[in-house]
């Protein structure tokens, strides 16, 4: 289940991007997206969201076996989990570089940098990864019931029984 809820994670990270634009994007617009994913750290955000939805997610996995996992259990999917996203960044902002690029005018990636490089800009992201561990437990009581009505949703408009899911 945790390497599902991953997979998951993964997809949902993917489609943040949105379908690939059928223009391609200026070289002007993917050296602002670059300096955009530069700004932000992107590597660093990347690595702060996965570190704060591994635990949720392995609380999930664990309530859903019914059992905790020993903790080097625990500690060696966390440790992997967070080594293959920041393996995978530099590839994932590949391929969503031209993505950005096409889906923002100059103007506004020039807003966006010229924001994320200022101090205000770089105080709100280095503020960011703070936030989102605070959010994220937050948030966590939240998951079971959203994960419910997803699949609530999702069965009134196929048949779950077919699937497997009811």
């Amino acid at each position: 289940m945790f390497l599902k809820s991953l997979t998951a994670a993964a997809v949902a990270l993917s489609l943040l991007a949105g379908p690939a634009a059928a223009q391609q994007p200026s070289a002007a617009q993917m050296t602002l997206v670059r300096r955009y994913m530069a700004a932000i750290d992107m590597p660093s955000m990347m690595k702060a969201m996965m570190e704060s939805m591994t635990p949720a997610m392995l609380q999930d996995m664990e309530k859903r076996l019914g059992q905790s996992l020993p903790s080097d259990v625990r500690d060696a999917l966390v440790t992997s989990t967070t080594e293959a996203v920041v393996a995978m960044t530099p590839r994932m902002m590949d391929a969503m570089a031209p993505v950005l690029a096409s889906g923002f005018t100059e103007a506004e990636l020039r807003a966006a940098v010229a924001y994320m490089e200022s101090p205000e800009g770089r105080s709100f992201m280095a503020k960011s990864p703070a936030m989102m561990s605070k959010a994220m437990p937050a948030m966590q009581p939240l998951i079971p019931e959203m994960q419910a009505d997803m699949q609530a949703r999702f069965c009134r408009k196929v048949d779950c029984s077919k699937l497997g899911l009811k």
